[in-house]
């Protein structure tokens, strides 16, 4: 049986301009990796991915292998997945019971938000990806399925996070072993020094493959650290989850950081998703909380979005660097490889130079963009596709009028 995760054109800016719904991470995982690695030892279920956006699938070509994207010969009885589909209970008890009996009939399946979340096709599969994905469905009966659900807004990853970090350790439960500390689970091996301590009270800490936890440290569940993550000292982490081969230190709360992404030194991180390769200098500030205690709305340049929350961070795009002691407002935009100085107190385009003490923006010139992009990447251990450099142009190109609405200036920066 073929399983097909899609991306609709339901964007979540700026988390899903480099990257498609599927491989946002939250939770322990994304949703291409927990389905690549649920049915990693099975030769009957088949993982295919699709997107609209052909620049994006340019670079799952390239990096994953034209054996993983799906094609129009690809036509026979499938699973569809919505790329923004919530891992949890519901959705794994919906998809075992389609495996194992399969429906006689094309059924879709909606969640509590009336999202399209799951699909089984038996004919035509063709022609109704295209369909879903220019946001067209031809098919009347959808069944709605309490529990089901997909990330509407940009926000849910936040406040659902912690849920989703307990829910994930369940499902995958039989990939966890247990360590000394009560609560808290390894997927390898890992070095944790003296000092450090360990709250599972509210919940479980899953410590990833070759990860080092120096201490003084304190570490508050529900949280997941990924594979190869070090753990500065006197860092004090709680609810969070933080990305593969990443280095981390400060306050992190309520917050996702993305893989290969540094934040070593005390800072504060709060309720916000940071993306991938992303710099944090030092005593940085991530605001979140108004002190009104109001509500706290996102700020998408142009337009105010409301959350209806009164604890919300930032959302920052990949590739981002942010400067020592600058201060990020709450419920700010910070498009892709944008440099932050100073203080962001209202969301900053992509490709975007920032000079928060003078309200002064310069643009960030592609070629510029991409070498400093090569050179972090480096130091990951990472080397830049020509099809992720192609991307990035894509993306510089597509986000100039947002710099133009902004009255980003073009010419040497002066700062």
């Amino acid at each position: 049986m073929n399983i097909i995760i899609f991306e609709d054109l339901k964007q979540h800016y700026p988390i899903t301009l480099l990257k498609p719904s599927f491989e946002i991470f939250h939770g322990m995982y994304n949703m291409l990796s927990f389905f690549t690695s649920t049915f990693s030892s099975s030769d009957k279920i088949k993982i295919f991915v699709i997107s609209p956006r052909n620049e994006i699938m340019n670079e799952l070509r390239s990096r994953l292998g034209t054996q993983k994207i799906w094609n129009e010969s690809i036509n026979s009885d499938s699973i569809i997945i919505n790329g923004r589909a919530i891992i949890n209970e519901q959705l794994i008890k919906l998809l075992n019971e389609i495996i194992t009996n399969p429906p006689s009939t094309n059924k879709l399946f909606s969640g509590d938000d009336n999202s399209l979340v799951v699909g089984y096709i038996i004919n035509d599969v063709s022609a109704f990806l295209n369909d879903i994905m220019r946001n067209v469905i031809t098919t009347s009966e959808i069944i709605k399925v309490s529990g089901l659900r997909a990330f509407e807004n940009i926000w849910d990853y936040i406040t659902l996070n912690k849920t989703l970090i307990r829910e994930h350790a369940t499902l995958l439960k039989n990939k966890l072993h247990d360590t000394e500390y009560k609560d808290v689970y390894a997927i390898g091996s890992i070095e944790v020094e003296d000092s450090v301590i360990f709250n599972t009270k509210n919940g479980p800490i899953i410590i990833g493959d070759k990860c080092y936890i120096q201490g003084p440290s304190r570490i508050e569940g529900p949280t997941f650290i990924g594979d190869n993550v070090v753990i500065t000292a006197h860092a004090h982490i709680r609810g969070s989850s933080i990305g593969p081969n990443s280095t981390v230190g400060g306050e992190i709360a309520n917050s996702i950081i993305s893989m290969n992404t540094n934040s070593r030194h005390q800072s504060y991180i709060g309720d916000s998703y940071i993306g991938e390769y992303v710099n944090i200098g030092a005593l940085t500030v991530f605001s979140n909380v108004k002190n009104t205690m109001g509500y706290i709305n996102i700020d998408l340049y142009d337009q105010k979005i409301r959350t209806n929350l009164t604890k919300l961070g930032a959302f920052v795009g990949d590739h981002v660097k942010i400067s020592v002691g600058t201060t990020i407002y709450g419920g700010k935009i910070i498009g892709t490889s944008t440099h932050v100085y100073s203080k962001a107190d209202k969301s900053i385009p992509s490709f975007t130079i920032w000079l928060g003490d003078k309200e002064k923006a310069f643009e960030l010139e592609i070629e510029s963009a991409i070498e400093s992009a090569k050179r972090f990447m480096k130091g990951k251990g990472k080397v830049m596709s020509l099809e992720y450099e192609q991307l990035m142009r894509n993306v510089f190109e597509k986000t100039k009028i947002e710099r133009d609405k902004f009255g980003v200036i073009r010419g040497k920066v002066i700062f």
